[in-house]
């Protein structure tokens, strides 16, 4: 792979002051792999960011005025101090111009950022090589095709870039790479270069001339430098590629043309066959040596060999051509009844999407009559939909417990979209297990509570009454009912603590029976071998201690998606859009929306336009409504990749239901689509809290015996617990492909 290297002092990567591999950016977030290459303004490095993505790292070094102190930049001289942090914002800037950027042959820029007392651009790296070295490979077997696309698809870029206002200033074959598709990329401008270099005397040296790409004007410090300028070194760069040879440089054509002498400028026109009429004539007009002479903008240059019909396409993702084939206006700002326009056809599509969702024709029809009646007025809060009652609505939003702790309401909104939680109607027992007072009315019954005596004897005690039951022929099985823990059974909760009073009024009735034989005739609980006796079943039938339960299990929940496509919001002239930058290629499109795909422009969604400083996430949960089938669906407004015209499209986008519980385990629910949803630990807590692991799948709890099937399935099944005092959830997960048993423990007071 070829890397930019600005004109100026450059070194072995042996003598570079750069950061060392290992060395960590933006606290951890990137971490350098190796040094890539550097110029007079700055170095490369490759990196991997904390996604495990390989990417590039330029950072902002003027060697000729800073020097490293560890990892920190700092000036040579003190009285290079202001200079250098000049240059550092001009830095910034330029890397957020090139970062508002979104055109399928422009690199990528995933963040501008400042560390180390100086600033770095993240982009994306580009697995491929320069464009002289793809001509040159003959491996390659490249044709007058091949370059035309490249051509054409730099012209693209390149008006992109004059239309935002900007000029690159670098374009050379080494800035021009070929990507592993065979897609050009453009990279490393040379604006902020050329800027720093008008401001400080020291830094002429970095002044972006390529003798042979550079036009005349590059040669003088301030002249003047517009589009034609960068459209000379977009020529320059394709006649090395078509001939094989560098042009002559422009400072030396100038001087011939001053001298009376012939331009050395030799034209390609006639001297290459393959290309189209008007193609290489366009090269050379582009590279006269005057400006006022050469073409002036990319859509002139590409309408010589196209014909005077055609316009750029400017959000086609990888598009096979960037041309539209018909001309149209420029497309400025949207008249006010053209936006109405649009957001009465986004606001009816949501209406119809919604009434087909809830299998009522009528209402569809008549939604779409309404809104061709009044063109407007058709919001989501106006529309009665929402309460027919085959439209379900996710639970999720009204019920729940009130967010736990500072912490727990910082997670939650991290997230995106809070999920409040109220305790309402889970938290009330069921009528069977309301009144746990049968035990304290048993007790009564037996006579007094025995005195507290000594434990030793309390434990010989026992085993005397043991031996005196076996004697009396007791059934081994009651006894060992006695005296162990209750067993789990398929009866529901509500009913267990009924069991035992009547396991008690057995163990009475037993000794009476046998004392035909060996024990007295009534049980006295002043008899010293019977209070121990008593106080034995006592603890095993009840707790020793009350366990107090936190009432709210649930610390905090919220929703997410899980899209299977990456996306940017970047900023245009007049508004935000929403760039589709990825597609899963193992993703089954056909529910989420098979009209997705990358280089996709997102206008609005619901009719809402794009929020600057919101994530996509974010927007969509705005006006949250989980289907049956586990997806969250929003209307979308956008221009397909290669088109020009704007259009409706529906998203169903998974839902994801994230929720921690007090006790510190995190959860996530996903429905597989079809209406069953499954919960899967994402995060333990503390080590005795459960043996759970991370990515254990929750099947059912035995305790309740209820199934984990739902989105809050394990709300209701810990309230219950809470309810009836338990300390801890029997599950089965799967794990690793096997059910297997744990436990949970619920969180206390």
């Amino acid at each position: 792979m070829s890397h930019n290297q600005a004109v100026g002092q450059t070194h072995d990567a042996n003598h570079i002051e750069g950061l060392k591999p290992g060395a960590k950016l933006l606290r951890g977030q990137y971490e350098i792999i190796r040094f890539l290459s550097n110029g007079g303004f700055g170095i490369t490095y490759l990196a991997r960011d904390s996604l495990d993505r390989d990417v590039v790292i330029k950072e902002c070094y003027p060697g000729a005025l800073c020097c490293r102190n560890g990892d920190a930049v700092e000036a040579i001289d003190p009285a290079h101090k202001d200079d250098l942090r000049a240059i550092i914002d001009l830095f910034i800037q330029e890397a957020r111009n090139h970062a508002r950027l979104v055109h399928p042959n422009i690199v990528d820029v995933h963040q501008v950022f400042e560390d180390n007392q100086t600033a770095y651009i993240a982009m994306d790296l580009i697995r491929g090589c320069d464009l002289l070295d793809y001509v040159q490979d003959p491996l390659k077997k490249t044709s007058p095709d091949f370059i035309v696309q490249v051509t054409e698809k730099m012209l693209s870029a390149v008006s992109f870039i004059h239309d935002s206002g900007m000029l690159h200033r670098d374009i050379s074959p080494d800035n021009i790479l070929i990507d592993e598709h065979g897609e050009p990329i453009l990279i490393d401008f040379g604006a902020a270069r050329e800027q720093a270099a008008n401001q400080n005397a020291a830094l002429l040296t970095l002044r972006v001339i390529k003798d042979g790409y550079s036009p005349h004007e590059f040669y003088v410090r301030g002249s003047q430098q517009g589009p034609s300028s960068d459209l000379y070194l977009l020529a320059a760069t394709l006649y090395h590629t078509i001939s094989g040879e560098r042009p002559v440089d422009g400072q030396t054509r100038l001087n011939a043309f001053n001298t009376g002498q012939p331009d050395p400028y030799v034209p390609l026109a006639g001297r290459f066959q393959g290309y189209p009429k008007g193609f290489l004539e366009a090269i050379d007009k582009a590279m006269e040596v005057h400006a006022a002479d050469r073409l002036q903008t990319a859509l002139d240059w590409l309408r010589m060999f196209r014909g005077p019909g055609v316009v750029f396409e400017t959000f086609g993702y990888r598009p096979v051509s960037v041309i539209v084939a018909v001309d149209r206006e420029d497309e400025e700002e949207l008249s006010e009844a053209e936006k109405e326009r649009i957001r009465a056809e986004t606001e009816n599509a949501e209406a119809v999407v919604n009434a087909l969702l809830a299998g009522n024709p009528d209402i569809a029809l008549n939604a779409e009559e309404e809104a061709a009646q009044a063109k407007t007025g058709f919001t989501g809060k106006e529309e009665p939909l929402a309460a027919v009652d085959t439209v379900v609505q996710s639970g999720g939003r009204s019920k729940g417990t009130v967010l736990a702790g500072v912490a727990a309401v910082i997670v939650a909104f991290a997230a995106g979209g809070i999920f409040a939680l109220s305790g309402g109607d889970r938290g009330k027992p069921a009528d069977s297990a309301g009144a746990p007072v049968e035990p304290a009315e048993s007790i009564a019954v037996s006579g007094a509570e025995p005195p507290v005596g000594n434990p030793e004897e309390e434990a010989a005690a026992a085993e005397d009454v043991q031996t005196a039951a076996t004697e009396a022929t007791v059934e081994p099985e009651t006894v060992a009912q006695e005296a162990g823990t209750p067993k789990t059974t398929g009866q529901p909760l509500a009913e267990q603590p009924a069991a035992a009073p009547a396991a008690k009024e057995t163990a009475a009735v037993a000794p009476a029976q046998a004392g035909e034989e060996t024990a007295p005739e009534a049980v006295s609980v002043a008899e010293p071998v019977e209070e121990p006796a008593a106080r034995l079943e006592e603890a095993a039938s009840a707790p020793a201690e009350p366990v107090n339960l936190k009432e709210d299990q649930v610390a905090f929940a919220h929703w997410d998606i899980d899209p299977p496509f990456t996306t940017s919001i970047r900023r245009l002239s007049t508004a935000n859009v929403v760039a589709i930058t990825g597609v899963d290629p193992q993703a089954d499109m056909s529910v989420v929306g098979d009209w997705v795909s990358k280089g996709d422009v997102i206008y609005t969604l619901n009719g809402e336009p794009v929020r600057d400083g919101a994530t996509f996430a974010t927007q969509v949960l705005d006006n949250l409504n989980v289907d049956p089938d586990g997806h969250i669906r929003v209307v979308a407004r956008y221009r397909p990749m290669g088109e020009t015209k704007v259009v409706n499209g529906l998203l169903a986008l998974p839902a994801v239901r994230v929720f921690g519980l007090a006790n510190g385990v995190t959860l996530a629910a996903t429905s597989d689509g079809n209406g069953t949803w499954s919960t899967k630990v994402t995060q333990i807590g503390a080590a005795d809290t459960s043996d759970l692991n991370t990515g254990d799948v929750l099947l059912n709890e035995a305790i309740t015996g209820q199934q984990i099937d739902t989105s809050e399935s394990l709300d209701k099944i810990l309230a219950a617990l809470v309810a009836e005092g338990q300390s801890e959830a029997r599950l089965t997960v799967l794990r690793n492909g096997a059910e297997v048993e744990a436990t949970m423990r619920l969180a206390e007071e």
